[in-house]
């Protein structure tokens, strides 16, 4: 769980980066649920339960392109920019990625959309759109991981990491939850939800 107090300046640069992982974690257990529920959709053509597709998507859309990646872009992102120029050519690829996340988003959900209405023989062309879809989730998650938080560590003062905190902890979804309760619930196992 992540303090409920606001963080001092000593501690906001490990609470900022502690909830972008917790994010980034989360979203990583719901792309392998939608991906391991494919051979389950698979496997039970008479009930393939496409409403875990569905409440999958609606995460996506509800959190990932609501609240995620507009704090990024608002708060880390610009920080970034303003203290290097060094980031430059990442935050492109990041910010290009964000940008045409609704379109990306909006071809899995209409490929979903004909299964839904078109039966099961339409499910292959949805997992291929999902794969490819997470494939490029997981390659941008670990880009800021693995390039633009170590970027940021090094160059943003106490004073950014005190301002991106306090955006970090003003923008998150009070619906979102890895509890047995929380509206995306079923998306998590057992052990994240008695985690989260």
């Amino acid at each position: 769980m992540h303090p409920k107090k606001p963080a001092t300046s000593a501690n906001a640069m490990l609470s900022a980066i502690s909830i972008l992982e917790g994010e980034h974690a989360s979203y990583t257990i719901a792309l392998k649920t939608l991906l391991g529920h494919l051979d389950y959709a698979r496997a039970h053509a008479d009930n393939p339960k496409l409403h875990i597709f569905a409440t999958g998507l609606s995460f996506i859309d509800t959190f990932i392109d609501h609240f995620h990646h507009p704090k990024e872009d608002e708060f880390l992102f610009r920080a970034l920019r303003k203290r290097t120029g060094e980031a430059d050519e990442v935050l492109r690829e990041l910010q290009f990625d964000h940008a045409h996340a609704d379109s990306r988003f909006s071809q899995l959900k209409a490929a979903l959309d004909q299964v839904q209405s078109g039966g099961i023989e339409q499910l292959d062309q949805f997992a291929e759109s999902l794969e490819r879809y997470t494939h490029g989730q997981f390659a941008h998650m670990e880009l800021e991981d693995r390039v633009a938080i170590p970027l940021a560590c090094r160059f943003l003062a106490e004073d950014d990491w005190r301002e991106i905190d306090r955006g970090f902890r003003a923008n998150r979804d009070p619906m979102f939850g890895v509890s047995p309760g929380g509206k995306f619930g079923l998306l998590f196992p057992m052990d994240a939800k008695r985690t989260g």
